[in-house]
Parts: structure tokens; sequence; C-alpha cells
């Protein structure tokens, strides 16, 4: 609805209030020593918006703004009586009940295999994961199975070399199991260092040089590998 300021004097006394209500559209003079609305006026038509200027005059005159709306204490609908706690809607839980609803229905499609513009991607994924393991497993190689299987293959012949005498490996072998600090580069260690207390022991026993001359025309473990 329109906002109508009427004709008739105000409480104000002379003075600046005169000119503010003229300068917002409200005519003002001084009438009997007040401040009289010279005629009634339509301040602000139904829909448009009110300055902040024209809001303050507005409120000197206590036309004041209020929010109209009603209060719900309950409803009828086919016999049942809905009272208004009930009707009451939590934004927030009905959002994450979506989510909920969503991400449960996109599980449940992902594991039936229900092929959706959604569920695509991600079964495609899972497919081509299943199937990288079977083929690393069964020992299949190709472009995207042959790094895999050779850094699975490095790591299982230094676990072995770990296992070795430190005679039987040449130093490739003995830097990469270095490199790896891993357990049995520490079994080689001390193997080293029981090797070198024998030698600093004096002779070695019989049974332990037939070892050594057998070990002698053995080249190392690089040997094993061409």
């Amino acid at each position: 609805m329109d906002i109508v300021v009427e004709k008739g004097p105000t409480q104000f006394g002379p003075g600046p209030i005169v000119g503010e209500f003229n300068a917002v559209g409200i005519p003002a003079k001084i009438d009997k020593g007040k401040v009289a609305i010279q005629k009634t006026v339509t301040a602000v038509e139904k829909g448009e918006p009110i300055s902040a200027d024209l809001g303050i005059m507005l409120a000197k005159l206590d036309i004041n703004p209020i929010e109209i709306g009603i209060i719900l204490a309950g409803a009828l609908e086919d016999g049942y009586v809905l009272m208004a706690d009930e009707l009451e809607i939590d934004a927030d839980a009905v959002r994450d009940d979506i989510i909920r609803a969503v991400s449960g229905s996109f599980n449940l499609a992902c594991n039936i295999t229900y092929l959706t513009t959604q569920t695509l991607p991600s079964l495609i994924a899972k497919g081509k994961g299943n199937a990288l393991a079977v083929a690393v497993g069964a020992g299949v190689i190709n472009d995207e199975t042959a790094g895999i299987i050779l850094s699975k293959v490095r790591t299982q012949a230094l676990g072995l070399a770990g296992r070795l005498d430190s005679d039987a490996l040449d130093e490739e072998v003995i830097a990469a199991l270095n490199a790896s600090a891993s357990a049995p580069v520490e079994s080689v260690t001390s193997a080293d260092a029981s090797s070198a207390d024998e030698e600093a022991g004096g002779e070695t026993a019989p049974d332990e040089e037939e070892e050594e001359e057998e070990e002698a025309g053995f080249g190392g473990l690089g040997d094993l590998f061409g």
C-alpha cells in the first residue's frame, strides 16, 4: 500500500526540520508556532523503495515500518490436525537429509554396477583398478603393469639379497640395499662385521676355507642377472 502523509500540524517547533521535510518531498511550513504539513501527499507509492532520509522523516511522524505476517497455530489437512511445531521446517536438516540420500543412492548404484551418467566414471575407474590388480598378480606384462611388476620384483630381489652373505653381493647390489634402508641391510652389515672379526682372529677354519674357495668362482648376485 502507499504511504500517505496527512495534512496538518505536527509536534515540532520551528527549526531546520522544515527544510528536512521539504527536502524529502513533504511540504511543510511554520504555522502558529509549529511545523505543519501543508497538504496531504503520497510519500511512497506501493512497491517503491524508501530512501534513508525519507525513512528518518517518516519515523519522526510516527510512520514506522512493520512486518506483517501470519503466526501459524496449526493446520487441518484431510481430518488431521497439524500443530505449529510439526509444521516448522529446519532447512539445514532437510539439506543434510538430501545429501545423505544422494550419497547413499550413489554408493548403492556403484555397488550393484548400475550405469548412469553419474556412476559411470567411478565404475570405470574401479574396473580399471581391479583389472590392473589382476594383471599384476598374474604377471601380465604391458605398458600399465610393467613398472609395477618391475618395482615388485626389484623389492623381492633386494629382500633376497639381504639374506645372502655380503661376499656374494656386488657393489651395485650393496649400494641398493644401503639406499633402501630396510631390515635386510642390517643383516648384511652384521655379516660384514662377523667376517671382519674372523679375519682379525687369525686363521680360518678348514670348512670355511673350502666355502671361500667355492665362492671365489661366483662373481656376485649380479651374475644371476647376466
